[in-house]
């Protein structure tokens, strides 16, 4: 039995059991002389907040995080770094995420992508972060921030509350198409040193 059936089911059972709360709410209501459309629409929102309570403070805070820290920011351009190595000159090793347990992918002799999660941030908001590294040196030389929300979609669960997901920023899959353009133009540069 999958997971999304064991939710599909789960949802279900506390969708009747919230009609059926609300429903005898209003009957109550009805016989004490009370409103029933206000004590009803109360319940009726009671029980939307049990379950997407975390939907607003999820998504307002994904938002924030990516209108503020997301982006693609290069510190040396594929010509610095080529000039610099010509000159011999080094710079000194910057705070890289392989500095942090990151899971790092060699892609070019002397350059390697460096990737990391930092857990949840604010309920279900992960940050993400892909740094371009001079191996030799240490030198940061880009590093692209993402966001996504729910369960951070590069675990292999399921989401069970599918309505928190947000894959990425507004602007995401091209600055990953441009770190993949900058990675390349690194590879040309590092023939021509």
């Amino acid at each position: 039995m999958s997971l999304w059936f064991q939710v599909g089911i789960v949802l279900k059972a506390y969708a009747l059991v919230a009609v059926a709360i609300v429903y005898g709410v209003t009957v109550i209501a009805r016989r004490r002389g009370r409103s029933p459309a206000r004590w009803g629409s109360a319940a009726a929102a009671i029980m939307g907040l049990v379950l997407l309570w975390d939907w607003p403070p999820v998504v307002l805070s994904h938002h924030y995080r990516c209108a503020k820290e997301a982006g693609l920011k290069i510190f040396v351009t594929p010509g610095q770094w080529r000039e610099a190595g010509k000159a011999g000159a080094g710079a000194r090793p910057v705070d890289t995420a392989e500095n942090r347990d990151a899971r790092r992918f060699v892609l070019v002799h002397r350059n390697h992508i460096t990737t990391r999660d930092e857990g949840e941030l604010f309920l279900k908001v992960w940050r993400w972060t892909d740094e371009l590294v001079d191996t030799k040196t240490g030198e940061l030389l880009a590093r692209r921030v993402n966001f996504s929300a729910g369960n951070g979609y590069r675990h292999s669960d399921p989401p069970v509350k599918f309505w928190l997901q947000v894959r990425d920023c507004k602007g995401a899959p091209e600055e990953a198409l441009q770190l993949a353009a900058l990675l390349r133009q690194f590879r040309e540069a590092e023939g021509q040193r």
